[in-house]
């Protein structure tokens, strides 16, 4: 088994089980809600079938009754069921790094702090249901995102939700059946909130978190989020290599606003606004995690990525963020409504209504006239800017390329300065670096570093960029006295060739009982960017270094 097969494998999984609480429960009309209310479509069970035979695990479905391209919601549920005790057996356990998502924020808290409010009364109702029945299907369920902080924009925002299926469940065909009929009632109370949302509740297997593609959905969002079940499981992941699906996410969303692009008409109503201005600014999230392997909240990728690019590349995300925060507010279901679709479990109800609501069509053409017909084709130029800086042959002369690094052509002058030299006492010469790839570089080696199996209590950065592209990065770890580490793993060259350039030399280590260290320099050259550790200077004065996580 490839680990690209197994990825695959992964994916068409998950995309079976979105399908099966998501996908066909929010058909956009009548008639495709009442057949998928019975009948589902059987190609996401065929795609699983696929993936496993690349792995090379044949599975018998003969027994599926397949009628016009469906199968039943039994057979459907007795097949997913088949296939997760399968995945179970065949998950990787290797090559991944351990970690504990943080458990957020307890509903009480979120509560008295602002979450009170008339507005935020969906979420008060799906509390209720999840606190009497969530318990038995998921490990770990929150709000996340802008609802969760109390930042949300009245207007724009929607409800974020992620749920941790349990595999006990998944495992179980009758479980999922049940599981189905709650997935139904939680979406309705999703678009009891924003009916123009335009992505579902993200529901997260948990046998994935022994093999977990974190671009899918950063542990450090559990940290964001609200907990709705008064339970509070610890969540320990298994976090492996998710390059694979960064690239996927950018490439979907440059199929989007292509297909958006060509569209002489890209908004229609509320929905398509939502969808296209909330897509353009994600992108500069996928870009910062497929650029460092780090991983941030939305909010906190703007300021970190905006320096990469011109003005005019950046205008998209600055003219969605503008816009958003003009629009007034969305139209709301009144109770009958919202009886009436959690009753007959048809979430479309609640949308449908909202999108031919008079005011959706326009507010459509007030936010056309705003971002301009050709925005699409803005946010395109931006993400062919991303992927430019993201190709290795087309970004930093430090980045490698099939292995080889790529040398930047030095300015005649260097050359013959440096000429006989290469083997010391300089080890290279002087290249153009701009100051965010030193902050980028950072939040890889942290993020790496805190996520080993035994990590630093504490790091500390030393000295500051003075001059990008000959300044390097130096660090001190701090570990537990009787710790022991495998300092190969430290040296440079287990890093990316984009991480050398920066890295030149292993940081210094330090057992955490050695409180007196001989430090050159002045306090404010020392930061601590994670844990806290106190430390002494030459002179015995003590100085308590405040480190921020």
């Amino acid at each position: 088994m490839t680990i690209m097969n197994l990825s695959l494998l992964q994916k068409t999984l998950n995309d079976a089980l979105n399908y099966w609480l998501y996908g066909s429960v929010s058909a956009d009309t009548f008639r495709h809600s009442l057949v998928e209310k019975c009948f589902l479509r059987v190609t996401p069970l065929l795609d699983c079938v696929k993936s496993f035979q690349l792995c090379g695990v044949a599975l018998n479905i003969q027994n599926l009754q397949i009628y016009r391209g469906h199968v039943s919601s039994r057979q459907y549920a007795e097949t997913l069921a088949v296939f997760f005790q399968a995945w179970e057996r065949h998950i990787p356990k290797t090559n991944t790094s351990q970690t504990t998502a943080s458990s957020g924020k307890d509903y009480a808290s979120w509560f008295n702090e602002g979450g009170f409010k008339p507005h935020y009364l969906p979420v008060h109702m799906l509390h209720r249901i999840l606190d009497e029945a969530g318990g038995i299907f998921f490990k770990r369920a929150i709000v996340h995102g802008s609802v969760a902080t109390l930042e949300d924009t009245i207007g724009f925002s929607d409800m974020d939700l992620a749920f941790v299926a349990k595999t006990s469940v998944l495992k179980d065909p009758a479980a999922l059946l049940r599981l189905r009929n709650l997935a139904r009632e939680i979406l309705t109370l999703t678009y009891a909130f924003d009916p123009f949302m335009h992505h579902g509740p993200y529901y997260i297997p948990e046998i994935d978190l022994a093999w977990y593609p974190e671009a899918m959905f950063p542990s450090i969002l559990f940290g964001y989020g609200v907990d709705l079940l008064e339970q509070n499981d610890a969540l320990e992941i298994w976090a492996r290599d998710s390059t694979d699906v960064s690239d996927q996410m950018l490439d979907l969303f440059k199929d989007f606003f292509q297909r958006r692009a060509s569209n002489p008409n890209p908004l229609k109503d509320s929905f398509d606004i939502e969808w296209v201005l909330g897509s353009a600014m994600l992108l500069p999230t996928l870009y910062y995690q497929r650029l460092t392997g780090a991983f941030l909240f939305k909010r906190d990728s703007f300021p970190r990525t905006e320096p990469d690019f011109s003005p005019e590349e950046w205008e998209p995300v600055r003219t969605a963020t503008d816009v958003r925060a003009t629009l007034g507010p969305r139209p709301r279901p009144d109770r009958t409504l919202l009886w009436a679709s959690r009753l007959l479990r048809w979430p479309f109800l609640l949308q449908e209504w909202a999108k031919g609501h008079s005011s959706s069509a326009q507010r459509a053409r007030e936010v056309q006239h705003k971002i301009g017909m050709d925005y699409p084709a803005r946010v395109l130029k931006l993400l062919e800017a991303m992927q430019q800086r993201l190709t290795p042959e087309r970004t930093e002369s430090c980045r490698s390329s099939e292995g080889n690094v790529i040398q930047q052509e030095p300015h005649s002058l260097s050359s013959n300065l440096f000429q006989g030299l290469a083997n010391g006492p300089f080890i290279d010469i002087p290249r153009k670096m701009v100051l965010s790839s030193y902050t980028r570089t950072a939040d890889y080696l942290v993020n790496h570093w805190g996520k080993m199996l035994k990590p630093p209590v504490a790091i500390y950065q030393i000295g500051r960029i003075a001059a990008p592209g000959i300044s390097d990065l130096d660090f001190i770890l701090v570990y537990g006295d009787n710790t022991i580490q495998d300092w190969q793993q430290y040296q440079p060259e287990s890093f990316p060739e984009w991480i050398r350039c920066r890295l030149t030399h292993a940081p210094i280590s330090a057992p955490k009982a050695h409180g007196r260290i001989f430090l050159a320099g002045t306090p404010s050259s020392i930061s601590g960017i994670f844990g806290a550790i106190r430390w002494h200077r030459r002179q015995c004065r003590t100085a308590m270094l405040q480190a921020y996580t």
